[in-house]
């Protein structure tokens, strides 16, 4: 059901109503009671949203418990991290574009029709990514690039890249042109960086992508 169709239809419904019955031509409810019935009895957006996530994140775990414990594999060298001289940059870089795409979902939130609900399911989208990687770097601890000098990096924690899947996560909220350079762009500055390897980055992006079909 598209809740927020059908809110705001039974607003409009109700205001007319509540002027006069008879004041008001049958010609301009009808429109209203055909929008009113389509959003109604339209398909379940969000549970089908909900089986697609729950199913990208099976499959995820199952990725995570064969692989984020290993090696690097073959194709984590497809993509190389910059010169030692660069990889400070590619680390600050990917900060800022992290930064951008939090900024953007958050105007998304912001000129919502429910804006206070936006913010909500923003805050969910967040601490489900937050919290998922924090976990998950933690049972399943695979080793960096860069270790073991990776800075303040954890040189143990690369699986998977919580910067990309963060910068993914607001999917559905702002414009696809945005997310999805400012994602990518992430996700590429970390390996830049030599913080991960391209399955770390790959499996980030899933999860942000489920977090935002998800939690919305």
């Amino acid at each position: 059901m598209n809740d927020t169709k059908a809110r705001e239809a039974l607003r409009r419904l109700t205001r007319l109503i509540h002027r006069s019955w008879f004041e008001v031509p049958v010609v301009k409810l009808r429109p209203l009671v055909t929008r009113l019935e389509s959003a109604l009895y339209a398909p379940p957006r969000r549970r089908r949203r909900r089986k697609v996530g729950k199913a990208t994140l099976m499959v995820l775990a199952c990725l995570a418990a064969s692989h984020a414990s290993a090696q690097p594999l073959p194709g984590d060298r497809l993509v190389s991290a910059w010169p030692v001289g660069g990889q400070r940059m590619a680390e600050v870089l990917s900060t800022g574009t992290v930064v951008a795409a939090v900024v953007a979902d958050t105007v998304s939130s912001w000129r919502a029709s429910e804006r206070r609900e936006a913010f909500m399911w923003q805050a969910g989208r967040t601490g489900a990514v937050l919290g998922s990687t924090w976990l998950v770097k933690r049972l399943l601890p695979r080793q960096r690039p860069c270790a073991p000098a990776c800075g303040h990096e954890q040189p143990r924690a690369s699986f998977w890249s919580g910067h990309t899947a963060l910068a993914f996560s607001g999917l559905g909220g702002a414009r696809v042109a945005i997310t999805v350079p400012l994602g990518a762009g992430t996700g590429y500055l970390r390996i830049a960086a030599n913080k991960h390897y391209l399955t770390d980055v790959l499996v980030g992006a899933a999860v942000g992508v489920a977090a935002g079909i998800v939690v919305r």
